[in-house]
């Protein structure tokens, strides 16, 4: 029986047009978008797991791309283009009543904290658990991080529903047991949910 349910924030609980910062760095060094993609995703998850700061993040990446670290942009994009899923949220708020709620995201100490204060500040308290990677030192889609989790909720896999826009993360969860539904929208959410026998409430 599921007793929590638990969601990724950015591309589930806060939309973030990623698409657009890689098309940014494209347009300031000449490279494709899915170049830039690749070239940051290698070195996101030293950032994501706390192994390295922001400055060296895009010390690293102005290196790569050829281009001075500020105009990397990595926190300041994100404080211009992310915003609250409110529809995501509405369906928090109907499950919250019959589940425990908890995120789990692939995020950094600065994009969190701006995140928790700006963004996240009026829906804290839908969630009960909280778990940010680079305060677990892991990421997803390896199976560690899903263990940590388990560890910090006691429960077992087969109580837990994941919910995230990733395939690999969602694989990552399904590995170590944890049921997962890759995300597209509120509204196929909802339905997906329905499947697994979840209870909603109207809100």
């Amino acid at each position: 029986m599921i007793k929590l349910i638990m969601f990724d924030l950015g591309g589930v609980v806060i939309k973030i047009p990623e698409y657009r910062y890689f098309n940014y760095l494209s347009s300031i060094n000449r490279v494709s978008p899915y170049l830039a993609e690749r070239i940051i995703g290698i070195s996101a998850p030293l950032l994501e797991s706390g192994r390295i700061s922001l400055y060296e993040f895009q010390s690293n990446m102005g290196k790569e791309f050829g281009i001075h670290s500020s105009k990397v942009g990595w926190l300041s994009f994100f404080k211009k283009n992310a915003e609250l899923d409110a529809d995501t949220i509405a369906v928090v708020k109907a499950l919250r009543h019959n589940y425990k709620i908890a995120f789990l995201s692939n995020i950094d100490r600065w994009r969190y904290d701006y995140a928790t204060k700006h963004i996240l500040v009026k829906v804290l308290y839908l969630f009960e658990y909280k778990f940010a990677s680079f305060r677990l030192g892991a990421v997803k889609p390896f199976p560690r991080i899903y263990k940590k989790v388990l560890k910090t909720v006691h429960l077992k896999p087969s109580e837990v529903l994941f919910i995230d826009n990733n395939f690999e993360n969602v694989e990552g969860a399904r590995s170590v047991g944890i049921k997962s539904i890759k995300f597209s929208t509120a509204k196929k959410l909802v339905l997906d949910l329905k499947k697994f026998g979840i209870k909603l409430k109207e809100v």
